[in-house]
């Protein structure tokens, strides 16, 4: 292999390094990442995109999570995504290590990028893409698959951005694909903050170059819609589905849920966590809002944040702007900037996490420190010494702040004096490698070790595995359930809670047994909310949900006050079980029963890993998943959910039209089910109405005997489909509002695309 091929392999295969070294138990030993986000949202989305797909249908719709919802509009399904369908071929086990492992690369080369573009040596650039390839925000983003890839995608959009803004169509296509493949990642959060990371970029370009911003901006403009063509299949049926969530009525406060407390910064510079820290009560209520960080690492090391200050100038500016913009947004209502924001753009509310915004924070202080180096290697050496005296001093102020107030009067204050005093000492050891008589290669090799190696070995235990049969145990608990066709399970949720204190128990009010063998208790905890059912994670075995929980607010007002409903009456056996009927459920299962399940037929105890048994219930009276009934009963659409326990859901339907009695009979034939599309043959003297329990969308379309036919929201959150005397074919079909379009200014996009200009 030549030197120069070397050179340009070379930083790809030391950024490949580190991540293998970060995921060093999930590639070589065996081992997956589990935790929190990975086991219980991605991997039911994840099956259930492959059960679609091997069902012979479009991953369009979710079938079995809930009573059924979008599964493209979501963005966190990533079903344009390239790598998701590696999901055909590979188990979970094996495609998410890789899946994290790609991502970390990309950000690292991506990085590399940005940092040559903006004037670094190819050894200065590789140091920056190794240092947001293995810096604490973006491993840390592996628990939250979709916003780790659109972080990843971060610094292609700012290189290739910054490229087009000269005019050159190659450069202006690279960027449309960039912009493209980060909407396609899934991750909006991280597309926006890219945008307005540009912008801050592109207008520090043309102030240094003494240029007018608007001939660039305008040509980026231009490549930021060919991008937003090529991505419309995503944005327009993910924008459709916002736009009837709950989401974006979320409370204000809500969306400073997961800031960055100003304490916390200390986190930055030395290797120590909050989180782990035996805080008093009133500082983890305080500092960590009393719940599990979102981000389990922000830590970039003393000497990566020395080189970024060494490396503040006019080509640093505009990083130097991302920086402190994406810190005070991290801050969230520490500082007026989140709140101003907010003022000017209400919807900016529906993204919440603002500590999110310390992935672009490291992405910059990486790059920073890719210039930092560069300015070292043309002589530079009293910045750097300047910049690490200055972080020194810094940091003894930090080891000067009364911990005792934070860790209480009897607490050993080496937990936190030691981490800075290796902080400390990587400043120091900076400052020796300018004043040792080095030749300057080495000085750079010394102060690229200095700065990357202490915050690499400080992640090295971030990415928490657990051996990888995690993923494919079968619950016992599906051999008791006695579903008929298409019939719901209901599951009491045992996870939505405030995440509990390092110290506590994964799941404090179950409690744990013991562990399974080889996986610790908090990986014991996850597998055994999977063998207990907990939803949606039924949906990995294709058994269709009903009344989960909505805690990320994704689903319509109508369906979560259906949902809200049963919860309300668990003090009420009758009307819950009542309800659990309407909703098609045929069996309950729960770790922790209560007054409602007096009106269930007790089926099976099945033994968990928990101190609890599972219990599994029949539920008496349940209604068939599709049914035809002749009665109407009239539900305003701003009506009291409660009203639904008035009527009787066997003879009649309840809708926001007059009501009608009962005057002859309807019954269903057969029916099928199949991801996007229901079939069912009825036959009825009367009018009647074709009640299928799944819940309303405006992306279902009715026909009836092959003719268009309405399709009404019933019984508050479900479909109805009215039909005359007589037998009747009704077929339901599911194509997400937008997609035509999307795919429409796609196909327009790939054109453009395809011209020289």
């Amino acid at each position: 292999m030549t030197r120069q091929r070397l050179a340009r392999l070379g930083p790809g295969l030391a950024i490949g390094l580190a991540a293998a070294f970060l995921l060093r138990r999930a590639l070589f030993a065996g081992e997956a990442p589990f935790w929190r986000d990975v086991n219980m949202v991605w991997l039911p989305q994840v099956e259930v995109f492959v059960r679609t797909v091997a069902a012979g249908a479009l991953p369009l719709w979710d079938a079995f999570t809930g009573f059924g919802r979008p599964l493209l509009a979501d963005p966190r399904a990533e079903v344009f995504y390239p790598l998701t369908w590696l999901n055909l071929l590979l188990p979970p086990a094996r495609f998410y290590p890789l899946f994290v492992a790609v991502h970390l690369v990309l950000g690292g080369l991506g990085t590399y990028r940005l940092a040559r573009g903006l004037g670094a040596s190819r050894v200065a650039a590789a140091v920056g893409g190794l240092a947001f390839g293995a810096s604490g925000p973006l491993p840390a983003l592996a628990l939250t698959w979709h916003h780790m890839a659109g972080a990843a995608w971060m610094p292609w959009v700012l290189a290739t951005g910054l490229r087009a803004r000269g005019g050159d169509p190659r450069a202006r296509r690279a960027f449309a694909l960039c912009v493209a493949l980060q909407v396609f990642a899934g991750s909006p959060e991280y597309s926006a903050l890219s945008l307005a990371a540009l912008a801050v970029l592109l207008l520090a370009a043309s102030v240094a170059g003494g240029e007018r911003p608007a001939p660039a901006l305008g040509r980026v403009a231009a490549g930021l819609a060919l991008g937003l063509l090529l991505a419309a299949p995503q944005w327009l049926p993910t924008a459709a589905w916002a736009a009837q969530a709950q989401r974006g009525a979320l409370p204000r406060e809500a969306a400073f849920v997961w800031s960055l407390h100003p304490l916390q910064l200390v986190e930055v510079a030395a290797p120590v966590r909050m989180w782990d820290l035996p805080l008093t009560a009133e500082a983890q209520a305080l500092v960590l809002g009393g719940r599990e960080p979102w981000l389990h690492s922000i830590h970039l090391g003393a000497g990566l944040l020395v080189l970024a200050l060494c490396g503040l100038g006019r080509r640093g500016a505009g990083l130097a702007a991302c920086a402190l913009v994406a810190l005070l947004v991290a801050l969230g209502p520490h500082t007026p900037l989140p709140g101003l924001l907010l003022d000017l753009l209400p919807p900016l509310g529906a993204f919440r996490f603002p500590v999110k915004a310390m992935a672009l924070f490291a992405l910059a202080v990486a790059t920073l420190a890719a210039l930092g180096l560069e300015r070292l290697a043309a002589g530079g050496a009293r910045a750097l010494t300047a910049a690490a005296a200055a972080t020194g001093v810094a940091l003894l102020a930090a080891t000067a702040f009364p911990w005792t107030e934070v860790l209480g009067p009897a607490a050993d204050l080496a937990v936190i004096r030691a981490p800075l005093g290796w902080a400390l000492a990587a400043c120091v050891a900076l400052i020796g490698a300018t004043l040792l008589p080095l030749r300057p290669p080495h000085r750079i090799a010394a102060v690229a070790a200095v700065a990357l190696l202490p915050p690499l070995w400080a992640q090295r235990g971030l990415l928490v595995t657990t051996p990888a049969d995690f993923y494919a145990r079968r619950p016992e608990a599906l051999r008791t359930l006695e579903l008929a066709p298409g019939a719901r399970l209901y599951v009491q949720d045992q996870v939505v809670q405030p995440s509990p204190l390092p110290e506590g128990d994964p799941v404090p009010r179950l409690g744990l047994r013991g562990t399974l063998a080889g996986h610790g208790r908090v990986a014991t905890a996850a597998l055994g909310l999977h063998l207990a059912l907990n939803p949606p994670t039924a949906a990995r075995w294709g058994v269709p949900g009903s009344f989960d929980r909505d805690i990320l607010r994704f689903e319509p007002p109508f369906l979560a006050r259906l949902n809200d409903l049963l919860r309300g009456r668990e003090s009420d056996p009758a009307a819950h079980a009542r309800l659990l009927a309407l909703g098609a459920v045929g069996n309950v299962a729960s770790l922790t029963p209560g007054p409602w399940a007096a009106s269930l037929e007790p089926r099976a105890q099945v033994a968990t890993p928990f101190a609890r048994p599972l219990h599994v219930w029949r539920v008496p009276g349940a209604l068939p998943r599709v049914r035809a009934v002749t009665g109407v009963h009239a539900l305003p659409a701003d009506a009291d959910p409660a009203a639904l326990l008035a009527f009787d859901p066997a003879t009649a339907v309840a809708l926001a039209a007059p009501a009608r009695a009962a005057a002859g009979s309807a019954r269903v034939l057969s029916f099928e089910i199949a991801p996007d599309r229901m079939r069912a043959t009825v036959v009825a003297d009367a009018p009647a109405h074709v009640v299928f329990v799944d819940a309303w969308d405006p992306g279902w379309s009715a026909r009836v005997d092959g003719a268009s036919a309405p399709l009404l929201r019933a019984d508050g959150a479900f479909r109805a489909v009215p039909v005359g005397p007589g037998r009747h074919e009704v077929e339901l079909r599911y194509w997400p509002p937008g997609l035509s379009a999307g795919l429409a200014l796609a196909g327009l996009g790939l054109a453009l695309l395809a011209l020289r200009r």
